[in-house]
């Protein structure tokens, strides 16, 4: 059978932590507005939210190679992550699980608002 790959993980996983990152910046005490979000920092967040709505697509696929994934796929995931967001070795699982979760979380609430509005 012919492994799935890591792509959309790297993805969603990218897509996660984008978010949370912006976030974090546009809640901070030295972003623009301080602790109120403005109009410009929400307009600069277009592309996290793309990323976004990209990772929400791609949630199925990600899932399935969740469960595809074998040892040395983990470890290439694992070294991306550590690299793509200058995580420290022992924070990086974590950083890609709960991004993951996040993810998938957004998805399943997408699906529902969807089904309850057919």
């Amino acid at each position: 059978m012919e492994k799935l790959g890591i792509e959309a993980l790297k993805n969603v996983i990218g897509a996660g932590f984008g978010l949370t990152e912006r976030i974090k910046e546009i809640t901070a005490e030295t972003s623009s507005g301080g602790k109120k979000v403005t109009i410009p920092e929400i307009i600069g967040s277009v592309s996290e939210v793309y990323d976004l709505a990209q990772a929400v697509l791609q949630a199925k696929q990600a899932y399935q190679e969740v469960l595809d994934l074998d040892e040395a796929e983990k470890d290439e995931l694992m070294a991306w992550a550590k690299a793509e967001f200058d995580v420290a070795d022992d924070k990086v699982e974590a950083l890609v699980i709960q991004c993951l979760l996040c993810i998938l979380e957004i998805a399943k609430t997408v699906e529902l608002i969807i089904a309850l509005k057919e």
